[in-house]
């Protein structure tokens, strides 16, 4: 090919990826305020196309023909974003989807050419031409589902949309820029703003729009004065750690647009990991965050790049998802630890879990993995999101929030629902749906039970089996339990399991007690229930405690600190032998009353059993049984009237005579 045909034809993909650009860089900031599913990821991997589309050798023309197409549908998107969601229809949705995952074949197939030289490319010409043309079809199906399903016209209506998208971009751009000039006068560098186009329509050292900061942000100013201390520092490495849903992103991306940090760092790039699973997906998203050109060896250009470059800050998002993988962690420790070994690098890593990669030096003190909110501002978040500040909704603010366990996630989620539904409705909805009502979302920042399963899912889990064993167990344990009491259960390699829920955040220890925040343990008893096999030996533990405080009318050292201190996670176990029932429910049912006894000894009320302990009772048809129940119920006030007392102690004494129970009677 002549040096003009080259030219032309690099012209030919320029073009369409300076045009398609503006667009993908519109939606990007739409989805952080837009809940229309699938568009962030859409935005992010038709920005990461093309990028690498224009140094591509072979295809070029399909390739152009293909970007033209990626616009075309970037800017239909665009156009759906001013709908309300719910008034998408759920073929559009569809669409949304099928367009998702139909750019995630085009940038395997593109990245591929990549690295194929001509003899590899003779061999693999005809699974080339296949893989094109299935990116061709599915590009004309969600094109043709857009063209039926909305009002789109498709000559004169996508002029407009085009012109539309013109429009917010431009508009984008003079607010970004009027912001830098506000906050930084002339020296905010403009990789701390979205990618721009040249006068000649190439895309120009392009660079991710930063995050914004959150606008809700309680209960976190001792830990965002912290991280804003170590980045201060001269060559800060900083881990910010904790469980799924805990707010580490959130902790981080106000970091990002903290002032001080600001002024320090004026080169900021924020790179979500929670796609990259490979050494190499990192270092093209690293890549792809620096505005490199995305040929060659990637990590290399990466690691000369910030050599060169002055003082920035680099954030790695979710980084376990890279890191985790045993196979490919190595590889990752190394990368990351080349990058640490640029002193004019700040990084900052943001990981699900309590471990910090081993290779690097992190700034001290090290930030403690993050604690689920303050009452006081978890309630202040509820209520700066539903607007339930009236004096009628308070008790039901209280009751949502212990449903929460005051873990960020789930209070925003929770807080979301109210706001439409109002609280006392949520609570009946609760009673029904449960964990459902906070899983709606399409991904782990508005869906909790994904949030959970990506740790559930993670390779520090899948090596340690036990680990969800002793995870489906302390799902019955608001309490926790100590370790002196776990030692009962019949868990193989239990430190082991123990140390595993630690790692991965899923458990953590508060006063010696392993636990599980509330809305992972109503999760976990929903996917992945315990058996009871795994239970009994706890509950029979524990019946034995009480069996000893009631025999023995004499000091018995802590056993009533015991028992007190696990009332909750003895009437879970009970419940649970309940809805279990089989064999060893006469012996639940028994161990109810003793619960019921020791509850109103000590606290001065009754267990929440007994209300429904009747219908069981009949299950088990043990006439001693009934005798039992009747006599607690008169040791309960306003549980019998006085005009159903003698019908009660008629059938109380007969029960007891059928039974042989004659010491048993009511007088």
């Amino acid at each position: 090919m002549s040096g003009s045909s080259k030219h032309i034809a690099a012209q030919s993909i320029i073009g369409p990826a300076a045009v398609a650009a503006a667009a993908a860089a519109t939606l990007k900031q739409l989805s952080e305020t837009n809940s229309i599913p699938y568009i962030k990821f859409i935005a992010g991997v038709s920005l990461l196309i093309l990028e690498i589309v224009q140094s591509v050798k072979t295809y070029r023309e399909e390739c152009a023909a293909l970007i033209e197409q990626i616009d075309q549908l970037l800017c239909i998107i665009i156009d759906l974003c001013s709908q309300p969601y719910a008034a998408l229809p759920p073929a559009v949705l569809d669409a949304i989807g099928k367009f998702a995952e139909t750019l995630q074949k085009i940038e395997v197939f593109i990245r591929m050419q990549h690295g194929m030289g001509r003899l590899k490319r003779f061999w693999k010409q005809q699974e080339n031409t296949a893989q094109l043309e299935d990116c061709k079809t599915g590009l004309k199906e969600v094109f043709d589902t857009f063209s039926i399903k909305t009002s789109l016209a498709v000559a004169g209506g996508f002029a407009d949309m085009r012109l539309a998208t013109e429009r917010r971009h431009q508009e984008l751009l003079k607010l970004i820029s009027d912001n830098n000039s506000f906050n930084e006068g002339s020296s905010m560098s403009s990789t701390s703003s979205i990618r721009t186009l040249s006068s000649n329509g190439s895309l120009n050292s392009l660079s991710p729009l930063l995050p914004s900061a959150p606008h809700i942000f309680h209960g976190r100013e001792s830990d965002l004065a912290a991280v804003i201390k170590l980045l201060l520092q001269d060559s800060p490495r900083v881990a910010i750690l904790g469980a799924g849903g805990i707010g580490k992103t959130c902790l981080a991306k106000s970091a990002l647009h903290h002032p001080d940090i600001i002024h320090k760092y004026p080169d900021r790039y924020f790179v979500s990991c929670d796609s990259d699973g490979t050494v190499e997906d990192l270092a093209f998203a690293i890549a792809s965050a620096l505005g490199l050109e995305l040929t060659g060896k990637i990590s290399k250009a990466v690691v000369k790049h910030l050599s060169a470059r002055s003082i920035c800050l680099l954030v790695l998002d979710n980084f376990e998802t890279p890191w985790e993988p045993l196979a490919s962690r190595p590889k990752v420790d190394e990368f990351l630890s080349l990058l640490a070994d640029f002193e004019h690098v700040a990084l900052v890593v943001t990981m699900r879990g309590q471990e910090r990669p081993l290779k690097i030096r992190w700034t001290r003190p090290f930030i403690p993995p993050l604690k689920p909110l303050s009452s006081d501002a978890a309630r202040r978040t509820f209520l700066d999101i539903s607007d339930a500040g009236g004096d009628e909704d308070a008790p039901h603010v209280a009751e949502l929030l212990a449903l929460t366990g005051n873990l960020p996630l789930a209070v925003t989620l929770m807080a979301t629902v109210a706001s439409v539904d109002g609280c006392e409705t949520v609570l009946t909805r609760w009673k029904t749906e449960n964990i459902s009502l906070l899983s709606d979302g399409f991904n782990k920042e508005t869906n909790l039970e994904t949030s959970v399963r990506m740790s559930l899912s993670s390779p520090r889990m899948a090596t340690s089996p036990s680990a969800l064993q002793l995870l489906s167990v302390l799902s019955l344990l608001p309490d926790g339990i100590l370790d002196v009491e776990l030692i009962n259960c019949p868990i193989p390699d239990l430190p082991r399991s123990k140390s595993t829920l630690l790692r991965t955040a899923l458990a953590y220890v508060d006063a010696e007690r392993l636990k599980v925040l509330a809305p992972v343990r109503e999760l976990i008893r929903k996917i992945h229930p315990p058996s009871y096999t795994l239970v009994r030996p706890l509950r029979l533990h524990w019946d034995g405690l009480l069996k000893l405080w009631r025999t023995y009318h004499i000091p018995s050292g802590n056993l009533a600190q015991r028992l007190a201190g696990n009332s909750a996670n003895i009437n879970s176990m009970l419940k649970y032998g309940l809805d279990v029932g089989g064999p060893d429910l006469k012996e639940v049912v028994y161990s109810i009353f003793h619960m019921n006894n020791f509850t109103y000894q000590t606290y001065g009320n009754y267990s929440p059993l007994m209300d429904g302990v009747g219908a069981h009772i009949e299950r088990v048809d043990d006439n001693q049984l009934r005798g039992h129940h009747i006599r607690h119920l008169f040791s309960q006030p306003k549980a019998i009237t006085p005009a159903e007392a003698p019908d009660l102690i008629m059938r109380g004494s007969k029960f007891y005579q059928l039974a042989g129970d004659l010491g048993g009677e009511l007088a």
